[in-house]
Order: structure tokens, then C-alpha cells, then sequence
């Protein structure tokens, strides 16, 4: 399970990157594990203004889910990124600012 979840999280950003635009967006599929056991995965984003964002949630075989959400605002030359990650047994929270 913990394996299924880990491999939906890292093939999220995946899916975001051909969708990233302005506009709501949504994005759904299932992730299949080294085990095969497979999980859900239903990103949802979009961007107003200065701010895009999107929130990737996994439901894996037993139930449980395991959630991203991150945002990124940019005015006058630095960029804001906050990211959240949430799931049965785990969570952090990660911020960073950049600089052109």
C-alpha cells in the first residue's frame, strides 16, 4: 500500500506538467505498483491571476488516501511555492521563495 501511494505521488506531477495552464483543469487516472495493486489519482488546478495551484489526491486499494496540494505565487521577480503533503500516517508542510 505504502509503495502504491508513494509511486501515485511521484506520477502526479506528471500528469500536472501536460496540463499546467490557465484555467481550471482536471486530470484522472489509476497507478499500478511494483505489486500490482493499483491506486486512484484525481488532480484538479488551475490559476488566477498571479497564482496557480493543484491538489492530487491517491485512494489506494485498502481505502486509504494520501493528498498533495501545492501553490505557487509570482510578483515583481520572486516567486512564493508552498506545498502541502498529507496521508494515513505522515504530513509536512515544505515553503520556499525564488528569486529571478
Amino acid at each position: 500500500m505504502t509503495k502504491t501511494l508513494k509511486i501515485a505521488l511521484i506520477s502526479a506531477p506528471l500528469l500536472m506538467a501536460t496540463a499546467l495552464q490557465a484555467g481550471a483543469w482536471e486530470r484522472h487516472g489509476t497507478v499500478t505498483g511494483t505489486n500490482g495493486r493499483s491506486a486512484s489519482v484525481n488532480t484538479y488546478g488551475g490559476c488566477s491571476g498571479n497564482t496557480c495551484g493543484h491538489t492530487t489526491t491517491a485512494t489506494g486499494p485498502n481505502g486509504n488516501t494520501a493528498s498533495r496540494s501545492h501553490n505557487v505565487t509570482c510578483a515583481n521577480g520572486v516567486c512564493n511555492s508552498n506545498a502541502t503533503v498529507n496521508g494515513a500516517y505522515y504530513g509536512w508542510t515544505r515553503s520556499a521563495n525564488i528569486s529571478r
